[in-house]
This record gives structure tokens, sequence and C-alpha cells, in this order.
């Protein structure tokens, strides 16, 4: 997730901004923890303009 976050150039700061995912729950999974809800995965991706469709 950091390595995505990095590309699109967005600070942790901006992507929790972006996506309302608290800045400790977005550095557990840059951690390596594991996603709670698809949820909170959706909302991670939309902070860095992901889709799951196309990966981009």
């Amino acid at each position: 997730m950091q390595e995505v976050r990095e590309a699109a150039d967005m600070s942790m700061y901006a992507q929790w901004l972006k996506c309302g995912v608290s800045r400790d729950m977005i550095i557990r999974v840059e951690g390596g923890e594991p996603i709670p809800t698809l949820h909170v995965a959706a909302r991670l991706a939309h902070g860095v303009e992901v889709s799951g469709a196309d990966g981009r």
C-alpha cells in the first residue's frame, strides 16, 4: 500500500484526508497487517485512485 500511495505522490496525511481512513489504520496496513474489511480496502483504494477492475 505504501508503494502505491508514494507512486501517487501522496502523503499519508493527504490519503487520510481523501479517504477518511484513520492514520493509525493506514500505518497498520502499510506495515503489513491485513485490511479488516472490504469497505476499508475500498476507501484506501479510492484515496489513491485505484479501481478494483483494472488496477489503476
